[in-house]
């Protein structure tokens, strides 16, 4: 609805598929706001708002199965690779059962398993889980795209709407913002895919809350930017 480069096929979501969940990601943040909850959420009798208490709860709760839903996000990412890397079995891909066995080694991986019974997400027999993992068509290799753009949302809701700590909070920014939301708006949203993704990252976070060489370095989209980029936390929402 904000795209305003003037070509469809590049408008909206039509962007490298690395980039494409990040505008999604970031409402997750606003959802979860307290400042945003407040200016909605209240109980359908009584109209009292919702206690901030229980926004804390809600938060702590879903933090406590993180590293959970990490382990599953980094696997399916695995397995998209392997199954779309040159070399997906020493079988072959004609032969039966390729995919179930290239499933099966990389739950042997030392990255997800220390040993049989080790893991929540240990391989059962005779079943192919993989055949439910719809995003193997249409993301194929990029499922990875989730956490990476989990990361960069996580920089732009810290440096450019300021979070949702007391101590950051100025007249000037916070999650409210209109300020902050013009900033994504129109150095993200309305270029869609006609403009390089690094270039609107760098773009957005040039406010003053970075250095300029790391801002450089993202537009740049090179390995220092990679190298920038997995310094940056994963955001814990």
């Amino acid at each position: 609805m904000l795209g305003q480069n003037g070509f469809h096929n590049v408008a909206g979501t039509r962007c490298p598929v690395d980039f494409v969940e990040l505008p999604s990601i970031l409402m997750e943040h606003f959802a979860r706001s307290p400042h945003v909850l407040s200016l909605f959420a209240s109980h359908y009798k009584t109209g009292a708002p919702l206690p901030l208490e229980l926004v804390t709860k809600h938060a702590e709760r879903r933090r406590e199965h993180a590293a959970l839903d990490l382990h599953a996000q980094l696997f399916m990412s695995a397995l998209d690779q392997r199954y779309h890397s040159p070399v997906l079995d020493p079988l072959g891909t004609e032969s039966k059962g390729w995919s179930t066995r290239s499933l099966v080694e990389l739950h042997k991986d030392p990255m997800f398993s220390e040993g049989p019974g080790a893991s929540f997400f240990g391989h059962v027999s005779d079943t192919q889980w993989q055949s439910r993992f719809t995003h193997l068509i249409g993301y194929g290799a990029s499922y990875y795209s989730y956490l990476f753009d989990r990361v960069l949302a996580g920089q732009i809701w810290d440096q450019v709407f300021l979070g949702d700590q007391p101590q950051q909070l100025q007249a000037t920014g916070n999650p409210l913002s209109r300020r902050a939301g013009e900033r994504f708006k129109t150095e993200v949203l309305r270029w869609g895919g006609g403009r390089d993704p690094w270039q609107s990252l760098a773009a957005v976070l040039d406010n003053g809350n970075m250095r300029h060489g790391e801002i450089d370095a993202v537009a740049q989209g090179s390995k220092s930017a990679m190298r920038i980029v997995g310094g940056w936390k994963l955001p814990d929402i």
